[in-house]
């Protein structure tokens, strides 16, 4: 049955924006803090006056055919047309007791899902391969000697794949940042975490990001919450576990929520300085060794989510650098806005501002010519109605195709399986450690 989405009001400059829920806040706690010398952070970035963002500022016509769209269903077996995503398997539960999941994809069609795992009093964190038509075996299962509550996970842990090594970041319930590398080609290890950041007040509500280096270091980022603003500090790690470097990478004005820049030439991590009116996106240039360069402003952002949340990333054979993030309209519905890392245009409603409920999460996949964007949203109006997941892609002129809808799914992460002339297949993980396969188009 088709389910029309009357789209109301649209944010960004207004753009009015099993597991643990999402979480809303108006302004996020900071965690409270381990009495730590205060480090230096860089010189405040200065924040370039923006053109009105107004593409996401209410509608003045009806909804078009790429702004609704039916629950997806097995029916729809092929992509029809360019731009298009269909549903080729049935949503799986891969782990039990699972939260929020992470997701990254290995050889031959492999998939690895990660997720933070609650039974009884006891945590853990569990990574899972997944391979289409057969099931899914444990990988490993860490046990985190100081758990947090399920209630208290707003993210899930950090997960990457480097030339068939696996690479795991975990936030425990003291705020430290644990890390291991793990060899996926075998199964049932008896993992643990290598290096422990014991000063690192990671922020459980963001997930860390990872990439390695040109010369093969480890680089780590992630939210310190310990103090107001939050800040994004990075480590590089190098392959014998040992801490080369710690430090903080963002502006005097704070930042949260940092991702790695996906499908470019330049390593770089993103994150999101937050402020009232006029937030921004900031990047961080990676070296060879992985060392970051001074941070510098990527696109100013109107109208940021309370609980910030980006995804980057180019089509691999693109020229435009894609950024969705989170937003919140005058009326505070929410909403995920598109624009581009150059110039000061409009965004365009990847997420309609349609409706309310907790802060909004997306996810990036990039393919030869487009960008697959997982995000969640509101189902309806109601600030009562569930949210769901959709399934998007971007083109490099910024036009998009209708949205592929999954029901009662929230907190996506999604990797690209495989490619076939300008058909690709794309794992999705959700809440609860659930899997689902789509195929899209371009």
């Amino acid at each position: 049955m088709t389910r029309v989405l009357i789209l109301t009001s649209l944010l960004l400059c207004g753009c009015g924006e099993a597991a643990v829920p999402a979480t809303e806040s108006n302004e996020p706690e900071s965690r409270p803090p381990e009495v730590t010398p205060p480090e230096v952070a860089p010189p405040e970035a200065a924040i370039p006056e923006a053109a009105p963002l107004e593409g996401l500022d209410g509608l003045e016509a009806p909804p078009s055919d790429t702004e609704v769209a039916p629950s997806a269903t097995l029916e729809m077996g092929t992509p029809e047309g360019a731009h298009a995503c269909v549903l080729v398997s049935e949503t799986r539960a891969v782990l039990q007791s699972a939260g929020r999941t992470a997701i990254a994809a290995g050889y031959l069609g492999q998939v690895f899902v990660a997720s933070y795992v609650h039974e009884g009093g006891a945590e853990s964190v569990a990574v899972v391969r997944v391979i289409p038509g057969s099931e899914p075996e444990l990988l490993t299962r860490i046990a985190l000697e100081n758990p947090l509550a399920a209630s208290a996970r707003g993210a899930a842990p950090g997960l990457a794949m480097h030339d068939g090594t696996l690479l795991l970041a975990a936030i425990d319930g003291r705020g430290r940042l644990l890390y291991t590398a793990l060899d996926a080609s075998v199964g049932g290890i008896a993992g643990r975490f290598t290096t422990t950041l014991d000063e690192a007040h990671a922020d459980a509500r963001f997930s860390p990001a990872l990439t390695v280096s040109t010369d093969g270091t480890r680089v780590i980022a992630w939210t310190d919450g310990s103090e107001t603003p939050m800040r994004v500090r990075l480590a590089r790690v190098g392959i014998s576990s040992a801490v080369l470097s710690s430090a903080v990478i963002s502006p005097d004005g704070g930042g949260a929520a940092p991702v790695l820049g996906l499908g470019m030439r330049e390593r770089a991590i993103y994150f999101v300085e937050a402020r009232v009116a006029m937030s921004a996106a900031h990047r961080v240039l990676l070296g060879a060794d992985g060392s970051p360069a001074p941070v510098e402003v990527a696109r100013p952002l109107l109208r940021g989510s309370d609980l910030p949340a980006i995804a980057v990333a180019r089509a691999l054979e693109g020229t435009r650098v894609h950024l969705a993030y989170a937003a919140v309209g005058n009326l505070a519905t929410r909403a995920i806005g598109l624009v581009q890392t150059t110039g000061t245009d409009s965004p365009l409603p990847l997420v309609a501002g349609l409706g309310y409920g907790g802060a909004l999460t997306v996810r990036a996949a990039p393919l030869a010519h487009s960008v697959v964007f997982a995000m969640e949203a509101p189902s309806a109006a109601e600030p009562s109605a569930p949210h769901e997941l959709r399934v998007r892609v971007a083109t490099d002129d910024a036009s998009m195709g209708a949205p592929l809808v999954l029901a009662a799914q929230t907190s996506p992460d999604i990797a690209l399986v495989s490619s076939e002339g300008a058909t690709s297949l794309l794992a999705i993980s959700s809440d609860g450690a659930r899997v689902t396969f789509v195929r899209c188009t371009e």
